[in-house]
């Protein structure tokens, strides 16, 4: 006795269904993608570093009483004098060895960048400034995140920064 041969058949055409879960979907994901992106920066946003999940240092995003550009400088050995002339700041750690070389962040206008660092193709200063909250500059390379929490977040005790 043979065993009967099944053939299976797929159909490629849409159907009313497929086309309203697709066209819903889409909608969803631009609507979140909007929303997301031109969510405004309030006023009292903080910038946070964290080095190997541990937070560094959190600092006001616009600071009145503060000449922009501010930077943080992250040393993997001792603080030096190295980066003075170029980079003014009071914002410096010293021994942060799991760094690859030193990293330095900048503080301007608004927005955050990594603008010195050493990683594989220079992928932390490759990501450009944020200046959205929640959007992370992440340097895996360097176990270094830089993100900015909006100030309704940030004032909220009951959630953790």
């Amino acid at each position: 006795m043979e065993k009967a041969k099944r053939e299976v058949h797929f159909s490629l055409k849409w159907g009313k269904l497929d086309i309203i879960v697709t066209l819903l979907t889409l909608l969803i994901g631009i609507f979140l993608s909007v929303f997301v992106f031109f969510m405004p920066v309030e006023e009292g946003s903080l910038v946070s570093v964290y080095y190997n999940g541990d937070e560094l240092i959190s600092l006001p995003l616009r600071d009145e009483s503060v000449n922009d550009p501010r930077y943080i400088i992250l040393f993997k050995g001792e603080i030096t004098s190295e980066y003075d002339d170029e980079y003014k700041t009071e914002y410096k750690f010293a021994d942060c060895s799991l760094l690859i070389e030193d990293l330095i962040i900048e503080i301007d206008n608004g927005g955050i960048t990594i603008v010195k660092e050493t990683s594989p193709n220079h992928i932390c200063s490759a990501q450009g400034t944020i200046s959205r909250p929640n959007i992370p500059l992440t340097c895996a390379p360097n176990y270094v995140m830089v993100i900015i929490h909006s100030a309704a977040i940030s004032d909220n005790p009951e959630i953790p920064v």
